[in-house]
């Protein structure tokens, strides 16, 4: 077997060496650099689902460029397929990626959303913070890391982290209102 060698450090290392969350326009395009990658993966036939996205899971280079590693448990997307067990890391995974009463878990693109959900969550209000997501006021807290105009992040990571997979924004969505975002600051930027 052989990998490409990507020169660089896990997104966990770097999160070490920053002390708190990262600048809110750094998490902007940290998000829409992971959209990118899920957005390749979930447009492929059939759909390949990441399952496992966390910071030790993701390479960045001395650029800044990102890489998703370590695909040992993604799965290819077939509707109505099951796991019988739990697939990804406890703090960063969709409920549907855990068994059900019935024995039985449902990863499916959502699941991906889920994590990445959680990760702008922990780069917006720093370690630890995925702690508090399984609490209904969420956003309720830290809403110093937001910087004025910045609020609609809130209500993109509120739907991505919705406890139902059908109600989470795909993919394109989420890019989307990255995008958005991301041009917002950078116009305010330009202003000053």
């Amino acid at each position: 077997l052989v990998l490409d060698f990507i020169a660089g450090e896990t997104l966990a290392d770097y999160l070490d060496r920053k002390t708190g969350p990262l600048p809110f326009q750094d998490v902007l395009e940290i998000g829409m650099q992971i959209c990118s990658i899920l957005h390749y993966l979930h447009q492929q036939q059939p759909t390949v689902l990441f399952l496992d996205l966390k910071p030790t899971n993701i390479m960045r280079t001395s650029g800044g460029k990102l890489f998703l590693v370590d695909f040992g448990i993604a799965r290819l997307f077939e509707q109505g397929a099951y796991d019988l067990f739990a697939l990804g890391t406890k703090e960063y995974c969709a409920p549907e990626q855990y068994p059900n009463e019935q024995g039985i878990a449902y990863p499916q693109p959502g699941s991906d959303i889920y994590s990445l959900g959680v990760l702008l969550n922990v780069l917006l209000f720093g370690a630890g913070s995925q702690k508090r997501l399984q609490r209904p006021t969420l956003f309720s807290f830290a809403h110093q890391a937001i910087p004025e105009g910045g609020e609609m992040l809130l209500v993109l990571l509120k739907a991505m982290l919705a406890h139902d997979p059908l109600h989470r924004p795909d993919i394109f969505q989420v890019s989307e209102e990255l995008q958005k975002l991301h041009e917002r600051f950078n116009m305010k930027k330009l202003e000053k």
